[in-house]
């Protein structure tokens, strides 16, 4: 009974989401933030992502602009971000993603998931919203893309670069409110390839994640030069089989770099 099943049995059947209405996930960046964005297309629905570093004014604008019904948060997301339920007076339902005490009156997704079996899929229309992502870096207000299932999909390509290798791994440590760990993740996700998630960057730890048996990482050039500077030239990178880098133009040197620590031929 997978978690995107039930996760989906309950949004429909315990907090009343339909089809077509919109569901804001703004949690820590745990893997469980990715698996409720899958839950919530399941159900139909279209997941709202939004980064947990997001001010307050951020998220009320989303859920605005978005027409959310629900948010799915955490306790503490909800004390920064949120405080009472009446700053967001659009949304008739808050449910908590995780397992820490819940104040009363607020859903806890973890107990009803806990007695929810899976619902079935809901139609076969690949045009029907998955995700609408907010912007940023532009002037004025964020604005919503809204991707639908088969645009989601389209974005999976890269995986035809990942040989079938009997054992491999992806490491990543990308925000799941972002398409491109969104799509790292979905890929991992539809693909069969073992994703290891890392709530935040730290140079060290994903180091650490690719000596112990990460075949593949997946970064921007930021990150790269970041891993640089902890050392990576000092560490046994050499199971690492394909190094992947977005979002910017990697410096033809540091791509160089990294192809020499691992046994990959191209970034």
């Amino acid at each position: 009974e997978s978690f995107v099943g039930r996760g989906a049995a309950v949004l429909r059947r315990d907090l009343g989401v339909r089809v077509g209405e919109r569901v804001v996930v703004v949690t820590e960046n745990r893997i469980d933030s990715f698996w409720w964005v899958m839950a919530v297309a399941a159900a139909g629905a279209t997941a709202v992502p939004v980064n947990p570093a997001s001010g307050a004014e951020d998220l009320a604008w989303a859920c605005e602009d978005s027409g959310a019904v629900c948010v799915i948060t955490d306790p503490s997301l909800f004390r920064n971000h949120i405080r009472r339920k009446a700053a967001l007076p659009g949304v008739r339902v808050f449910a908590f993603a995780d397992a820490s005490k819940h104040r009363s009156g607020f859903v806890s997704l973890p107990r009803l998931l806990a007695g929810r079996g899976p619902m079935g899929p809901v139609g076969d229309d690949p045009a029907r919203p998955a995700v609408i992502l907010y912007t940023s870096g532009t002037t004025g207000r964020a604005k919503g893309v809204l991707l639908s299932h088969a645009a989601l999909l389209s974005g999976l390509g890269w995986a035809g670069f990942v040989p079938p290798w009997p054992r491999h791994r992806v490491v990543e440590a990308l925000p799941i409110a972002h398409v491109m760990g969104l799509s790292v993740s979905l890929t991992g996700f539809v693909a069969g390839v073992p994703v290891l998630h890392l709530p935040r960057f730290r140079a060290a730890e994903v180091l650490d994640a690719l000596e112990e048996g990460g075949t593949v990482y997946v970064g921007v050039p930021t990150t790269y030069r970041r891993l640089e500077e902890a050392g990576a030239s000092s560490r046994d990178l050499t199971g690492v089989r394909l190094w992947i880098s977005a979002a910017d133009v990697m410096p033809p040197d540091l791509m160089a770099r990294f192809q020499s620590y691992g046994r990959a031929q191209a970034p």
